[in-house]
């Protein structure tokens, strides 16, 4: 991983700026971690995961985007993928310490390693 913060998903639309009404619905404006990834194989490429907190309704337990261009300025993260676009207000003090743990204790079941 190359970067992680904590913020809220502000926009998801597609690459025309059509908000996006399916699936991604129940992510908008929760709060969460954003975990930032480098490609290591696609040159200035980064892909998104967004946990949510096992307490907000979300039918997953994260979101996460294909690889795309990022771009940060003014306190908001924004993700533009070949098909869409993601903005992410970043925010330090969302999530609170309960959360938090809840937060890392749903990413380390994602990315543990099982020796499989």
């Amino acid at each position: 991983m190359d970067q992680s913060a904590l913020g809220i998903l502000r926009k998801a639309e597609d690459k025309n700026g059509r908000k996006y009404m399916d699936w991604r619905i129940p992510y908008m404006d929760q709060l969460g971690l954003i975990m930032v990834y480098k490609s290591d194989s696609r040159y200035e490429k980064y892909m998104i995961y967004f946990f949510t907190s096992p307490a907000n309704k979300c039918p997953g337990k994260y979101l996460h985007t294909t690889y795309g261009s990022i771009q940060v300025e003014d306190g908001s993260l924004t993700i533009r993928t070949k098909n869409s676009v993601y903005e992410f207000e970043l925010d330090a003090s969302c999530v609170s310490e309960v959360d938090m743990i809840l937060l890392l204790r749903t990413v380390n079941e994602y990315f543990r390693d099982d020796g499989m």
